[in-house]
């Protein structure tokens, strides 16, 4: 979906220790190569109002979706979103079923 874009996605298997790794080691993963982190996991969401220094976050509030109901809503967002990101440099933004939150 995102290479439809010409932008890249890793998933955390891709990285030693995997799926295995901590939200800390994520985070300085994501701030080293500057990459911005696509989750469900509030905890990221939440990081960002507090004192933890955050790389780009982008938290996919939607509740259980499958699969193909979640990739659409990112895929119909996708050029809104790298704009944000690339241009108006937000640091964090929200989809949830309706919605998009740029902050």
């Amino acid at each position: 979906m995102f290479s439809e874009f010409e932008q890249e996605a890793i998933h955390t298997r891709s990285y030693k220790d995997g799926i295995y790794l901590d939200d800390s080691e994520i985070r300085k993963i994501a701030i080293r190569e500057n990459r911005i982190i696509i989750t469900k996991d509030s905890d990221f969401f939440n990081g960002h109002f507090g004192n933890v220094i955050m790389p780009q976050i982008l938290y996919l509030k939607t509740g259980n979706l499958s699969n193909k109901e979640l990739f659409d809503i990112v895929r119909k967002s996708l050029p809104l979103i790298i704009n944000a990101y690339s241009v108006q440099n937000a640091k964090l933004i929200v989809i949830d079923n309706v919605n998009i939150y740029f902050y």
